[in-house]
């Protein structure tokens, strides 16, 4: 991961601490060595993540710590922005195809679990677009409420990323995740496994926001409930006017 290590090109750095805006992350002495600056508000490091290794961040990251979103956020250069999110929209295909609890009884069977899963991608990938064009909107045009500066949207699309992280775990239930539901079925993700990775995934969400907007974690998890609402809604809204019977109908006449 790289550092910024000076304010610009769109890219505002802040002091993981207390959240004021810092022109830099390190101060260079006259005999070349340099250290982390000292916030000129709270008097502590700037950014202690700057000295941490990658694992550290994901475990601080992964307890919903502010300071590692603020160092993700605003502190760091991620230039993989588009793998993330095809690795989140995966994760929630994922998710939604095991979730259709379809017996398989021949090669037939197989190939209408695969049009499935390509169904409930592209569900996924309208709605990860959608769900960031709410989250920027949300940034824009919340000053009354929030105390925001106005973010790059490049930092918006690394907060809804964060935001959503918690769904990488989804591919761990592959292992660790999926119980036996019958002696005739194919094996199920576990209900309580879901529901826990939904539980982080709805935690780091508001407090991505949180961090974004500089507002109070109940602002924060109002917004997120009303994504969340959003999301499910649009969710079913697809669902219901392209069925998955007329896509895996269409899908088959055509192969």
């Amino acid at each position: 991961m790289i550092f910024c290590e000076n304010s610009g090109d769109g890219q505002h750095l802040m002091c993981i601490e207390c959240g004021q805006s810092i022109e830099k992350l390190f101060k260079t002495f006259s005999n070349g060595a340099s250290r982390i600056a000292t916030c000129k508000h709270c008097k502590r490091d700037v950014d202690k993540y700057v000295e941490y290794d990658a694992m550290a961040l994901f475990v601080d990251l992964l307890l919903l710590k502010a300071t590692a979103y603020r160092h993700w956020l605003f502190n760091s250069q991620v230039n993989f922005h588009w793998r993330l999110a095809a690795i989140c929209c995966l994760s929630d295909a994922y998710a939604r195809h095991y979730n259709t609890n379809l017996l398989i009884s021949g090669q037939h069977d197989y190939f209408k679990l695969e049009l499935r899963y390509y169904y409930y991608f592209i569900i996924s990938t309208i709605l990860f677009i959608l769900t960031f064009q709410l989250m920027y909107h949300i940034v824009i045009y919340l000053p009354s409420v929030t105390s925001y500066k106005k973010r790059h949207k490049s930092i918006i699309i690394r907060g809804l990323l964060l935001a959503n992280f918690g769904k990488l775990f989804i591919l761990c239930a592959a292992i660790w995740g999926r119980i036996p539901t019958s002696e005739y079925s194919d094996l199920e993700l576990s209900t309580v496994y879901l529901y826990m990775v939904s539980l982080l995934v709805i935690s780091s969400i508001a407090e991505a926001v949180m961090v974004l907007l500089q507002s109070s974690y109940a602002m924060a998890i109002v917004i997120t409930l009303g994504i969340m609402a959003f999301k499910n809604a649009i969710g079913f809204v697809l669902e219901e006017v392209v069925p998955l019977k007329s896509f895996e109908d269409f899908m088959l006449s055509i192969s």
